[in-house]
């Protein structure tokens, strides 16, 4: 997924930004992605997961905000993040560890969406974090 999402990204760049994968940052830790602006030293990580392979909605949740807060926006010039989730299908739900209730993947994104608001507001708005969600199940 990060050679076919980081090819995508470069086709659309138009001298915008540069790609770059697996690029180290704090702690000898590589993101699967990293946009730079050009003209600027902005960075933004993105971090992809496969969600259906094996991912928990916890495990999810774990590398929002461990993986890409806790570790790649960690720079000062790395003030924006993206947890790019992809489904492929082979999982029909996930388990909401609140209610102990199946969900969708949909419901899944719009979960981590939340949980991307909460971080942005207790980092003060100092970073800006999303999630989004790329479905490629045939339907």
């Amino acid at each position: 997924m990060q050679r076919t999402i980081a090819s995508r990204l470069r086709e659309r760049a138009h001298g915008a930004y540069t790609v770059t994968r697996e690029e180290e940052v704090a702690d000898g830790n590589s993101t699967d992605i990293r946009l730079i602006a050009v003209g600027s030293d902005q960075k933004v990580a993105v971090e992809i997961k496969i969600a259906d392979k094996c991912w928990s909605l916890r495990g999810l949740e774990h590398a929002l905000r461990k993986q890409l807060v806790g570790q790649y926006l960690r720079h000062s010039n790395c003030t924006a993040g993206c947890l790019l989730l992809t489904y492929h299908g082979r999982k029909r739900y996930w388990i909401d560890p609140v209610t102990r209730k199946r969900i969708a993947f949909r419901d899944v994104v719009s979960f981590l969406k939340e949980k991307a608001t909460e971080i942005e507001r207790e980092h003060r708005c100092h970073i800006r974090v999303d999630v989004f969600g790329l479905d490629l199940s045939d339907f």
